[in-house]
């Protein structure tokens, strides 16, 4: 058995705090502009304890000892189906491993660093072998809940012949993220 490439064009879109996108195409990353995507916050997110058993999860405190703001999962966008996702977590994390019909595929991070976090905290999505790209969470929790500091970072790749992988996000401990790839739905 053959196997057989995989071809994506990828374009992102980027909003939170002024910030600019970096883009990626298969094997690295490469600047790219960005634009305001919607957003709307959700409930209290869920998260799956090791046991299996679903809980919220634990609010996290700032220096000031007041909680940081809970990272939303991203948005499942009309005409598309989720095929993985994760978060909200921290570190590194696997969203399982995805098969990509031909088509339009978005990949959507929501993230946020800790106040006092390191400038510039880098997050890396790998998909399969072949696709990396990085961009810069600029999301930071003041804890005071004015205004929405959550970076949102969505990839959007054009699947030329079926294919996928793996798909890993990468992050440092101080980088909250929520994760959620998406397929489009045949016909929608």
């Amino acid at each position: 058995m053959r196997a057989r490439a995989m071809t994506v064009v990828v374009a992102m879109v980027v909003t939170g705090a002024g910030l600019s996108a970096a883009g990626c195409t298969a094997g690295g990353d490469a600047g790219a502009g960005g634009e305001g995507v919607s957003a709307r916050k959700r409930p209290s997110p869920v998260a799956e304890s090791p046991g299996g058993r679903s809980e919220p999860p634990r609010p996290e405190a700032s220096r000031s000892g007041k909680p940081l703001p809970q990272v939303p999962r991203p948005e499942v966008r009309e005409g598309h189906r989720q095929v993985a996702a994760g978060g909200p977590r921290r570190g590194h994390g696997h969203l399982g491993t995805v098969r990509l019909p031909p088509g339009v595929t978005w990949v959507d991070v929501n993230c946020l660093a800790d106040p006092g976090a390191p400038p510039s905290p880098r997050v890396r999505i790998t998909v399969g072998t072949g696709m990396s790209w990085s961009f810069t969470c600029g999301g930071k929790g003041d804890g005071d809940g004015s205004g929405d500091a959550v970076h949102r970072q969505a990839t959007q790749m054009e699947v030329s012949s079926t294919g996928g992988g793996a798909v890993e996000v990468e992050a440092p401990a101080t980088v909250q993220w929520s994760a959620s790839v998406q397929v489009a739905v045949p016909g929608a």
